[in-house]
């Protein structure tokens, strides 16, 4: 009886010694991770201020432009940036707004309701969800108009939002007709 019980407690010990080898892995990998958060955090607060200079006037200048001229200006607000010494994240300076704005999370959300997956139509998406201000929405193949649906449908069928900055106020777009896919306020 007592052999039985020694190899028991021998079994149980070696378990828990599994158990914690384990546990010590799990927590240098965590670990890791947390240094590298830690480390993406600092430059982020160290380019802060260029990267929300950066993006502000992207939302408030280059809503209604196209991808080629939105880029062009960006890269050259970059250049002035940089030439006054302001930080600014050095990676991909055309994913500023993205990095700085929103979440992937909120972008995965947005996308689920038929957003299309390209750089250009996220950040036309942050500068709607930003903005005080009515977007112009230049929409030829109709998929801005199928996201703010998707995205701002009431039970009623509208779309409604709620512009940020003016109390209770909110705005309601409805399809002239059918056929029609521009919208009346």
């Amino acid at each position: 009886a007592k052999i039985k019980q020694l190899e028991k407690d021998l079994n149980q010990s070696k378990e828990r010694l599994n158990n914690a080898v384990k546990l010590v892995d799990n927590l240098s990998n965590e670990k890791k991770n947390w240094t590298h958060k830690k480390d993406s955090l600092e430059i982020s607060k160290k380019t802060l201020l260029g990267d929300i200079l950066l993006s502000c006037g992207i939302i408030a200048y280059l809503g209604a432009f196209n991808k080629s001229y939105r880029e062009e200006i960006i890269y050259e607000w970059n250049k002035l940036i940089l030439k006054n010494n302001i930080p600014i994240t050095a990676e991909n300076h055309n994913l500023v707004l993205q990095k700085t704005l929103s979440s992937s999370y909120e972008i995965d959300q947005w996308k689920s309701k038929n957003l299309p997956n390209d750089s250009f139509s996220v950040d036309n998406a942050i500068i709607i969800s930003k903005s005080t201000r009515y977007c112009l929405l230049i929409d030829p193949q109709n998929q801005a108009n199928e996201w703010i649906n998707n995205t701002y449908k009431n039970q009623d069928g509208e779309t409604k939002k709620k512009k940020q900055g003016h109390g209770e106020v909110f705005n309601t777009l409805r399809p002239t007709s059918d056929k029609d896919q521009v919208f009346k306020k």
